[in-house]
């Protein structure tokens, strides 16, 4: 279970349910509005890239999950349990944006290859 601790010490290392429910709740909202904006972007006509739109979002997310987390257990984010689940978020940035960068890296490379291709 999610809130099952330490009972002994009268704590627990994952939270509380209401307190992962505000995490949630943070979370939820800044992908919505993430979704919005986007979608606002689209519908202007300033971005039209859909693959780029959800690696903002999933960046987005991850993002929020960790500021969210930082905000609601504060110092006892670097303790215990949460301390892993805190070294997984990030862990989880960090692999989000170097498939990001290789993904960019490669689509340029596809995009100069093509580019000689013609030009012979």
């Amino acid at each position: 279970m999610l809130g099952v601790g330490y009972v002994w010490r009268g704590g627990k290392t994952l939270g509380t349910s209401a307190e992962w429910s505000q995490v949630a709740r943070f979370v939820a909202s800044i992908a919505v509005g993430f979704m919005l904006l986007e979608l606002s972007l689209e519908l202007i006509g300033f971005r039209n890239k859909p693959r780029e739109s959800l690696v903002y979002l999933r960046n987005g997310i991850l993002l929020s999950l960790l500021f969210s987390m930082m905000q609601t257990f504060h110092a006892r984010l670097l303790h215990g349990t949460l301390l892993l689940v805190t070294a997984v978020v990030v862990l989880g940035i960090v692999a989000s944006g170097v498939v990001n960068r290789r993904f960019a890296r490669t689509k340029i490379f596809d995009r100069s290859g093509s580019d000689e291709d013609n030009n012979q």
